[in-house]
Order: C-alpha cells, then structure tokens, then sequence
C-alpha cells in the first residue's frame, strides 16, 4: 500500500485527484487544505501546492524532511524550479498533472519488498550534471554505509539506543541524496521511535534497514 498525501486549499484541484486516486489500487490518499504539523513518515509520498494561503512551498520544504517531496503549480518558471530542487523537492509539475505520473517518485517493488534501487533525481540535480562528483558521492556511499551499519549493529548488540538513533539519524542524510524513500522511511522509524520511546519492534526494522542498503551498494556496485 502506497500511502500519499496531498496538501492543496483549491477544491476542484483536490476532487480531480481524489477521483485519479479512486482508481489506484493499493493507494491511500489522504487531503489537507493548508499547511498544518503532520507526521510526515507516514508518507510515501507528499505532493503540496507551491502557493497554500499565506504558506508557500518553502514553507512546506523548510519545515518538512522527507526525501519524496513534489511541488506543484500552475506555472513554474526555470528558476523557481531550479530553486525548489536546491531546498529539497525532488521534482515540480505543473497543473494539470496524473497522480500515478508522480508515483514514480515513490515507487515500491510489485512484491511489496522495500526497492533498495536509487532514483538519482535529487543526486543529478545536486550535482548540476557533474559526473565525477556524482560518482563520487556513490563511491563514499558504497564505502560509508556498511561501516555505519556496523557501528549501529554494535551499539545495538549492546542496547545503546540513544547511539542507535543517532547513527540513524546520521545514514538519513546519504539516503535521501540517493533517493531511497522506503529505506529513509526505516531509519526515520528507527530514529523516531528510540527518541519518542514508541512500542516498535526495534530489531526487525534494523535488519530490514541492514538487508536494504546492503541491497543498495551492491546495485551501485554493480551498475
């Protein structure tokens, strides 16, 4: 199941995608007319309208992490664009757009498996097409991760949470540059739920969080 939710104040923009939405399956869309606190990992996907009353989409990019943030717009120039991608949407659309369009954005595998493979959206943009720098930023991730993987492993074979959430908290960052939304949903998980002190079965979710981005480098590796 695909959880998306859509923040939008027009009402005849939300009646056409919640009727799109109808005819998804496996999709749960959820509606908000303003921008208000939400817990955004409940989400694999957050599509928000660039202007929301008296909020704007950096309002949205400034208080919300989530590495699958779409902005959309009737009209967008380059500019507009090329700033929104820097303050982290992974991409914009212009009005009329098809919600299964932007799904890709959060796309699972058909298994229902966490997809480990990378969307390298928000890395090329970061990169404003260098290559050398966006090999190298795969290089340091495929080097990195099972190295902070371990240490998590370590700390948690020794019941150091507080340890546990923020080595989390630190893969965060290296997952979201790659794109990886069901991964980045785990590690938050994790995160969240040691520093909230939620009911949550901590053992699984770091096995899943170890079997996914292994998964991952050697995907980079092997690409």
């Amino acid at each position: 199941m695909i959880s998306v939710l859509y923040i939008e104040d027009d009402m005849i923009d939300r009646k056409v995608i919640e009727r799109e939405a109808a005819g998804i399956e496996n999709l749960k869309l959820d509606l908000l007319e303003e921008f208000v606190e939400f817990d955004a990992s409940k989400y694999d996907l957050i599509i928000a309208d660039s202007h929301l009353g008296l909020h704007t989409a950096g309002d949205v990019l400034g208080s919300i992490e989530h590495p699958a943030i779409v902005i959309v717009s009737g009209h967008f120039d380059n500019e507009k664009i090329e700033d929104l991608k820097r303050n982290g949407a992974i991409a914009c659309y212009e009005k009329p757009f098809s919600l299964e369009t932007l799904l890709k954005h959060c796309v699972k595998d058909d298994s229902g498996e966490i997809n480990a493979h990378p969307d390298y959206s928000y890395l090329a943009n970061l990169s404003g097409g260098d290559k050398d720098f966006e090999s190298e930023l795969k290089e340091i991730f495929i080097q990195e991760v099972p190295e902070e993987l371990a240490l998590l492993n370590e700390y948690f074979s020794k019941s150091e949470n507080i340890s546990v959430a923020k080595i989390a908290h630190k893969l965060k960052s290296k997952i979201r540059i790659m794109g990886l939304v069901d991964i980045y949903k785990i590690a938050e998980k994790i995160e969240t739920g040691i520093k909230d002190n939620l009911d949550f079965d901590l053992e699984k979710s770091i096995k899943q969080l170890n079997e996914a981005l292994l998964r991952t480098c050697e995907i980079i590796k092997n690409e």
